[in-house]
């Protein structure tokens, strides 16, 4: 389990847990052994503070500390453990004056409080144990997700499930531990204790078991992080006007200027509940310009970087030079081949040489609603279901499960060479570390501070 002996005095700590803007309500949230005490002192009401019931809505006004009233607001006060953080909380409603909040958040800090750090209260539920690291890391998730998948993907993991499945992963694990372990106590019986062939099935299920997940990564990954799609093509193909009927907005310059486009440029957008980092590149060709070098170079790196190029020809012309070269240039990448430019008359007949072209026009809008389609199944034909699947979300999760996967492989090895227990069960220990830093049953300080400061201050 996490050491949290060093957080046992742990400051009361007090954020703004809505967003800074003008709106109806904004939340002023502290927490820590002397949050009740701190709040009474800037609490007026009707009612007296320590009469108050956990969890009840209460109004009174917040004054500071001299007593000057900031504004009426609703309470409510949690007792330890059943609240978020598993500490004494205040959660405090007050009009969305930016000026308001922030005013709020002073007089607690001057009643005693502590700005509170990126992700602190999560993290306090997590060594609290209010939820497991893989939870922890899903509230984040939840927060940042853009679409509906993503959020039953982060919703999931909020749930427990990816922690029910490493936990049960793990308990196969000490049970085949605890078989060799009893075995290397009882070396000294003469018939055999435990058959290597069955400690081999063993150690199979459960590296199927790890397989099976880390196949999972990148459909859970994609919903985080987007798919990378990059628009491919020589210059004046209608790559940055494509882009920008796909981001819905004019984000591309699009002049009839071959060379337009001498940038990189990102936006995200959603089809068909999946995420897309849609990248606008420079047009690809030979050219002595340094700027449109530079330019072709950075479309060649957001190639490589690409989970999927959309490659555009112009079919309003024959196939040209370029044209091959770019096919070159994306021969190792998965491609969706797109001809632009059907207005008749055109020339899309000649491009035979590509592989399944999808015919466009930008300008008409014409078969886009497919160019949807073909875009989103590409996520599709992953095979994963958020909804239905236990999906990795992150590279955290992924690298200690891959870790894991090669402590099984060495403990397999070790397994059909013949050698002794101990140099299985000294491999097994090694993967089940692994999974415990899944769900943060072993963690390190310094990967929590990691974790939590890329949250929002106030969660």
């Amino acid at each position: 389990m996490t050491d949290t002996s060093s957080f046992n005095h742990r400051p009361t700590i007090v954020a703004l847990a809505t967003p800074l803007g003008e709106s109806a309500i904004g939340v002023i949230r502290i927490s820590g052994k002397d949050a009740h005490s701190l709040a009474g002192k800037l609490y007026r009401g009707k009612s007296r503070w320590e009469s108050l019931s956990p969890r009840r809505a209460t109004v009174g006004y917040l004054v500071d500390m001299d007593g000057e009233i900031l504004d009426e607001a609703v309470w409510i006060k949690y007792a330890s453990p059943s609240s978020y953080t598993g500490e004494d909380m205040v959660e405090v409603m007050l009009h969305g004056n930016p000026w308001i909040l922030l005013e709020a958040q002073r007089i607690f800090v001057k009643a005693g409080a502590f700005m509170a750090k990126p992700g602190e209260f999560t993290e306090r539920a997590y060594l609290n144990g209010k939820m497991d690291l893989s939870q922890a890391e899903a509230v984040n998730d939840l927060i940042r997700a853009h679409t509906r998948l993503a959020k039953s993907a982060a919703l999931s993991q909020l749930q427990g499930k990816l922690s029910g499945v490493i936990t049960r992963i793990h308990s196969s694990l000490l049970e085949l531990m605890a078989l060799l372990e009893a075995a290397i106590d009882h070396s000294d019986i003469e018939e055999t204790f435990l058959s290597y062939e069955r400690v081999l099935g063993q150690i199979e299920e459960i590296r199927s078991s790890l397989v099976n997940l880390l196949k999972t990564a990148r459909a859970g990954q994609i919903l985080s992080l987007g798919l990378r799609v990059a628009l491919v093509g020589a210059p004046n193909v209608g790559k940055s006007s494509l882009f920008n009927l796909l981001a819905r907005e004019d984000r591309a310059i699009v002049t009839e200027i071959p060379g337009t486009t001498r940038d990189t440029l990102e936006v995200e957008i959603q089809i068909q509940d999946v995420p897309f980092r849609l990248i606008d590149t420079a047009g690809i060709h030979e050219s002595t310009d340094r700027v449109e070098q530079e330019g072709i170079r950075r479309s060649q790196k957001a190639i490589e970087m690409a989970d999927l190029c959309v490659v555009l020809f112009d079919g309003s012309r024959p196939p040209q030079k370029e044209d091959q070269a770019i096919l070159d240039l994306v021969k190792d990448k998965s491609c969706l081949f797109v001809i632009n430019k059907v207005e008749e008359p055109h020339h899309a007949h000649e491009y035979d040489f590509v592989e399944d072209p999808l015919w466009i026009s930008v300008r008409n809008h014409t078969n886009i609603d497919i160019l949807h389609e073909r875009l989103a199944s590409f996520y599709y034909a992953l095979g994963y279901n958020p909804q239905a699947d236990v999906l990795l979300t992150n590279q955290r999760q992924e690298a200690l499960l891959s870790q894991a996967l090669d402590a099984l492989e060495e403990a397999k090895r070790e397994t059909i060479a013949g050698t002794s227990e101990e140099y299985i069960v000294h491999h097994l220990y090694k993967a089940k570390q692994s999974l415990e830093e899944i769900v943060g049953k072993t963690s390190h300080e310094a990967i929590l501070d990691r974790i939590f400061s890329r949250f929002c201050i106030g969660k």
